[in-house]
């Protein structure tokens, strides 16, 4: 049935493009092509620009941390901008980034309805997880009504 046959080849090929789309997506998911070519502040500046919410960046880190760092730091920032947003609705976020002393700091700050409580798990216990396997701490101010700041340092040498 050469019909049928060519049926079943457009399904497969339609299925297989499906399935490539969801691998390259769950790679960028995993270490966005951004972060490993350009870094972690370029990497952070360029979620900044997809979110429907203001966003700033500054920073001052004249170099590269180790990989592993990086990537730590990006996906730990990312959780604490998506926490901003999503549950202490914020309005707009700061994202500061520096390097000094050989300490990497984070301080990502918005203007939400604060609350936020590492104690009740979720996603600050996993950032406290993911940084300190590299030593990193995250302090977070987080008063009813606001606003939020939340502050990572993790040790690393620039390249």
């Amino acid at each position: 049935e050469p019909e049928r046959a060519r049926e079943l080849l457009g399904e497969t090929k339609a299925d297989s493009g499906a399935a490539l789309a969801e691998l390259r997506s769950l790679v960028r998911g995993i270490r966005p092509p951004v972060l490993t070519e350009r870094g972690l502040v370029d990497a952070v500046r360029a979620v900044a620009l997809d979110l429907v919410v203001p966003v700033e960046v500054e920073a001052d880190v004249p170099g590269r941390c180790p990989s592993a760092i990086e990537a730590a730091a990006y996906f730990a920032t990312l959780e604490l901008i998506t926490n901003a947003v999503k549950h202490g609705r914020a309005e707009s976020v700061r994202v500061q980034l520096r390097h000094a002393d050989h300490v990497l700091r984070v301080v990502v700050t918005d203007d939400g309805v604060g609350g936020a409580d590492p104690e009740l798990g979720g996603g600050l216990r996993g950032i406290r997880r993911r940084i300190g396997t590299f030593d990193g701490t995250l302090e977070l101010t987080s008063p009813r009504g606001g606003p939020t700041a939340a502050m990572m340092e993790i040790p690393c040498e620039l390249s």
